[in-house]
């Protein structure tokens, strides 16, 4: 089973947060939305892009072998990382 962790961070910072720790070997959800828009006559390919769902907050799962400590350890690394 798999403990989440509900870390929140400053709007615009979740996914460099996110991608740090995923290189940490952790799982990360960042719900996003799609937006899509339209090209007009000029640019045929319609751009897409994400926002997040949640501005300022994401999921870290840490396994269930992952002791008391190793969940501090991640929470001072993401608190670092939000600074």
């Amino acid at each position: 089973m798999t403990t989440w962790l509900i870390i929140r961070t400053e709007k615009a910072k979740e996914r460099a947060v996110s991608r740090a720790i995923r290189d940490m070997g952790y799982d990360v959800w960042l719900p996003e939305i799609v937006r899509y828009r339209i090209g007009n006559g000029k640019n045929r390919h319609p751009r897409t892009w994400e926002i997040p769902a949640l501005p300022g907050m994401l999921f870290a799962g840490l396994p269930e072998d992952a002791h008391r400590s190793e969940e501090r350890r991640v929470g001072k690394e993401c608190l670092r990382l939000c600074r």
